[in-house]
C-alpha cells in the first residue's frame, strides 16, 4: 500500500503521512506516539472537569459548538485547531489505529 492511499482512510494529508512514514522507519511505533509541546494549557484542570461534564450532555457536538462553549463559560478563546486537538486528547473523537498497524503494538 502506497502512503497516498493509507493517509486517506485516516483521514491525514500525504505530507502527513510520509512524516508519520518517516518516524516509523526511524523510532518505530515509539515514533508516531505524538509529541506534545507548547505553554501550559488556559484552561485549569478544574475547567477541564467542568467542559467533560458539559460536553456528556449532548451526544454531539460541532467544533464550533465547543469553541464557542469554552468562550462562553471560561472567558478562553481557542482557535478551533486547539478545540479539536483538546477533543482528541480526551478521546472525545474515536481515532482508529490502521490495520497495518495493530499487530505492530
Amino acid at each position: 500500500m502506497s502512503v497516498e492511499e493509507a493517509a486517506d482512510p485516516v483521514g491525514v494529508t500525504k505530507a502527513t503521512g510520509y512524516a508519520w512514514l518517516k518516524r516509523w522507519n526511524s523510532r518505530g511505533y515509539g515514533g508516531l506516539i505524538p509529541e506534545f509541546g507548547g505553554g501550559p494549557s488556559k484552561l485549569t484542570e478544574g475547567q477541564k472537569e467542568r467542559l467533560k461534564e458539559m460536553l456528556k450532555k449532548k451526544d454531539s457536538w460541532t467544533t464550533k459548538e465547543v469553541q464557542n462553549l469554552i468562550e462562553a463559560e471560561f472567558g478562553i478563546t481557542y482557535s478551533s485547531w486547539q478545540v479539536r486537538r483538546i477533543l482528541r486528547f480526551w478521546n472525545e473523537i474515536r481515532q482508529t489505529i490502521p490495520e497495518g498497524l495493530q499487530e505492530a503494538r
